[in-house]
């Protein structure tokens, strides 16, 4: 049996709002999408998103964008284990490279280096 979250036709308003937003952070990896922006692009209060973001992902909106981010660039080093850590930096947004890696690290446990070696 689905459950109604499952069932598109009968997602609630904040159910829709959020999948919404999920879908323009991970249509915009790579953006500086801030959360004030994505609320207004839903028509929706930033108090509102912010706590009501917060209750259904479980995560903060940032906290989310980076999770989205790493998975981004997992990805990227799977496909092509020679990349370079700077060019992964700037595809995704990040300020710099030290900055990619330690959030990388933080969030994966791991360096970039072992998902290189870990195909």
């Amino acid at each position: 049996i689905l459950s109604p979250k499952n069932k598109i036709f009968e997602m609630s308003d904040v159910d829709q709002k959020i999948e919404q937003a999920k879908i323009l952070m991970n249509e915009n990896v790579s953006g500086n999408i801030d959360p004030e922006e994505l609320a207004m692009r839903l028509n929706i209060s930033y108090s509102w998103f912010r706590r009501v973001f917060k209750e259904y992902t479980g995560y903060t909106f940032l906290a989310y964008k980076e999770q989205i981010r790493i998975k981004a660039a997992i990805k990227l080093i799977q496909n092509n284990p020679e990349i370079k850590n700077a060019v992964i930096a700037q595809q995704l947004g990040y300020e710099n490279e030290t900055t990619f890696c330690k959030n990388f690290k933080k969030v994966t446990g791991f360096s970039t280096a072992h998902y290189r070696i870990k195909k």
